[in-house]
């Protein structure tokens, strides 16, 4: 039972870290298209 149950916690910690890079790389694209058009 313990051991199920941290399975589940450590495979929902991948989704959020997942999520999170995901968020990072999509602002990080979002800034640079703002940097580029401010450079203009």
């Amino acid at each position: 039972m313990d051991i199920k149950l941290e399975t589940q916690e450590t495979g929902g910690y991948r989704n959020k870290a997942k999520i999170y890079v995901g968020l990072l790389s999509l602002n990080e694209a979002i800034a640079r298209k703002i940097h580029g058009f401010t450079q203009r």
